[in-house]
Parts: C-alpha cells; structure tokens; sequence
C-alpha cells in the first residue's frame, strides 16, 4: 500500500468545516409598490412618458383582465391612458412602513416608529 502524502495547508482548510455565519436581522425592510391601471378618466393626473418596453409590459399585463373591446384596441395601439399609484409597504421590526418627507417634494418610504 502506499504511503499518503501529507495534507497542504490548502486541503486542510478547504475540508475545514466552515463557520456559520450569523443570521442577519430580521426580514425587513420598507418599498414602493407600484400598480398600474387604465384609466377611464384622465382628470387630476398629469402626463408623463415611459420607454416603450415598460409601456409594452403594463400592457400586455392588463391585456390579460381588459375584456373591452375598444379598451383593448387602445393598449395594442399604446394610446390607453395609465395611471400608477405608489404606496409605501413592507415589514419593520417595532415599527410600520410610512412616508417621510426629508425635502422640498421629497419623500422616502422607511420605517417609522413612536417617539
């Protein structure tokens, strides 16, 4: 039988077992949701533009719950009016997602707690 070479430090620490490493905190973290829908009525929205493939996913999207003709007819032909509302959501440990204003017109979506 032969004789089995000695072990690199190499192999040692790559058959090592490795140290857990420790959970992090806990799931959490604050988003904007964003939902498109069409439009019936175009009164208090501004217009706005968007490239053509986000156009084309929104609508392809709603495509698949449009059951008007003519509502139909305005997606294919990227002329439905759009709207998107934001909201602030997500999971806080002690806390709850909300708006807070940090300028002029300026808002960020984090956790908010009780002071």
């Amino acid at each position: 039988m032969p004789a089995r070479k000695p072990a690199s430090a190499r192999t040692k620490r790559a058959s090592a077992a490795r140290p857990r490493r420790p959970p992090g905190g806990g799931a959490t973290g604050c988003t904007y949701e964003q939902t498109w829908t069409q439009l019936t009525n175009t009164r208090g929205y501004v217009q706005v533009w968007v490239r053509e493939e986000q156009y084309e996913k929104i609508a392809k999207h709603l495509l698949k719950r449009t059951k008007e003709k003519y509502a139909r007819t305005l997606l294919r032909q990227r002329l439905a009016p759009l709207g998107v509302t934001w909201k602030c959501t997500g999971t806080c440990e002690g806390g709850w997602c909300q708006e807070h204003v940090i300028g002029e017109n300026t808002f960020v979506c984090e956790c908010g707690y009780f002071t």
